[in-house]
């Protein structure tokens, strides 16, 4: 005989040696799963351009928030940031820009990304996608936003999104 999850959760088809037809299950406490177990999910995408010229940390528009179903959780943050950095000077042989990932206030995790002139003298530039992937520990039930954000040296056009390239953020909450 076949067994039957109908949509409504009710079983049919079960012997009297099994689960009976009467039994459903409805939720399973988080405590009751093991460690490691993905709580949650949240992502978020940004295509809007940003710009700065400034030395100074500024949003790039990529940001999502999650909160925590146990102060234990581990927070997964898996970031794609599309970034562009471009000396505007010409006077300088390098164009060199920073990424930063925040938690709330706190710096989670940064880097710098720096390109020096070709043989020709004349890339000063680059355009890609930066990959971060961090595990994080919130300690906290609380709301965290995640973002990133991106600086020069006050020398260079750094661009998040340019031309509208997407950029993205996942959350994933896992169980300690």
């Amino acid at each position: 005989m076949a067994i039957t999850l109908s949509g409504d959760g009710t079983i049919t088809g079960l012997t009297s040696t099994g689960i009976s037809a009467a039994q459903t299950v409805t939720s399973i406490s988080s405590s009751a799963l093991p460690a490691g177990t993905v709580l949650q999910v949240v992502s978020a995408t940004s295509a809007s351009v940003v710009s700065t010229t400034s030395s100074s940390f500024v949003d790039t528009g990529l940001s999502a928030s999650i909160t925590p179903t146990s102060a234990s959780s581990k927070i997964l943050v898996v970031v794609s940031q599309s970034l562009y950095i471009n000396n505007n000077t010409g006077g300088r042989d390098e164009a060199e820009g920073r990424l930063n990932l925040t938690r709330a206030s706190t710096n989670i995790y940064e880097f710098g990304i720096q390109i020096g002139t070709t043989s020709s003298g004349t890339q000063k530039r680059i355009d890609s996608s930066y990959p971060i992937t961090i595990l994080d520990s919130p300690a906290t039930t609380s709301s965290v936003t995640y973002k990133t954000q991106m600086r020069g040296t006050g020398f260079e056009d750094v661009v998040a999104q340019r031309n509208s390239y997407k950029s993205a953020i996942t959350l994933i909450e896992v169980k300690t």
